[in-house]
């Protein structure tokens, strides 16, 4: 029973993972990835970051319809690729991915696809 409950529950993180927002490749001084959470499913969004730039994280929130938004500014220039991996909190587990490729300019701008 235990597989077949965990087993669902990879499937949920997989179709509302299919319902990640797009970015859009626009200048702005922080940009918000919003990704469709459930934590009673155990498995929860962690991010990290790779590049040349960098990047931090300025707010985290969730929404009571299950859409968990991040907020990143950024603080040195250069290309990020920033990850998203719905990790099973409980077995440490990753059921799908999202990937987003961020510049940060000289001005610290941003723009994401």
């Amino acid at each position: 029973m235990r597989k077949i409950i965990i087993a669902l529950a990879i499937a949920v993180a997989v179709v509302l993972a299919g319902c990640a927002s797009t970015g859009e490749d626009i200048d702005r001084t922080s940009i918000t990835i919003s990704l469709a959470e459930n934590p009673e499913s155990g498995f929860q969004w962690v991010w990290g970051q790779m590049g040349s730039g960098h990047i931090e994280l300025a707010d985290s929130s969730m929404n009571n319809t299950g859409e968990h938004s991040f907020t990143f500014i950024g603080t040195a220039p250069g290309h990020v690729t920033l990850t998203f991996s719905a990790k099973n909190m409980e077995t440490g587990t990753n059921a799908s991915q999202e990937v987003y490729s961020v510049t940060v300019y000289d001005d610290l701008t941003l723009s994401y696809l």
